[in-house]
């Protein structure tokens, strides 16, 4: 696998890939993969398993959603920063939720501002 001091500014441009995701052990575990990426843009996939459900039936735990919120946002910056040896990390997030995802996947499109 690819180490986070290994991606310095010569992969800066190239595809984020659902490998380098998955470098997170918490990435790993909810199976997010990566299904578009270009440099201020990521597409995120990630599977509704029993791993992620909330207390009611039919329900997505809320904490399950924005992890899945903020690897999209981070991902969205690959190629557009050159952060060297230095990786990004959530300072703030605030979510707010209209529905429980319903379907057997869900998906997350991320563009930077």
């Amino acid at each position: 696998m690819l180490e986070s001091a290994q991606m310095t500014s010569s992969d800066r441009g190239r595809m984020f890939t659902t490998e380098q995701l998955r470098l997170s052990p918490v990435h790993e575990r909810l199976q997010l993969g990566v299904v578009r990426s270009e440099p201020g843009v990521a597409g995120l996939s990630m599977p509704l398993t029993d791993d992620i459900k909330g207390v009611y039936a039919g329900t997505v735990h809320g904490g399950m959603l924005a992890t899945f919120a903020d690897a999209a946002c981070a991902a969205c910056l690959w190629g557009i920063y050159d952060f060297g040896p230095q990786f990004t990390v959530t300072t703030d997030i605030h979510v707010r939720y209209s529905c429980s995802a319903r379907s057997a996947w869900s998906s997350a499109r991320q563009n930077a501002l």
